[in-house]
């Protein structure tokens, strides 16, 4: 698998997860009202912050945004 390949296939994957973790407490709601069904919104917090730490590492910054992200001023203290 090449990398394009590997990341469109992590990326595709995470957001099913995503979009499934959201709809099944629903859908689930819908079947049996009883509001404890809605605990299961937990499941989104995982995908959620897996999709923004491939996302961060298989599709990196390009050339000018690499430089803006630089240009941009820093607080006292804070290692670029």
């Amino acid at each position: 698998m090449t990398d394009k390949q590997q990341q469109w296939f992590f990326l595709r994957l995470i957001a099913i997860w995503l979009l499934l973790s959201v709809i099944a407490p629903i859908l689930t709601y819908c079947f049996t009202p009883s509001p404890l069904c809605f605990a299961s919104y937990i499941d989104t917090a995982l995908p959620t912050y897996l999709l923004y730490l491939l996302a961060k590492r298989l599709f990196p910054l390009g050339d000018n945004e690499t430089q803006i992200a630089l240009a941009k001023p820093r607080k006292k203290g804070q290692v670029p």
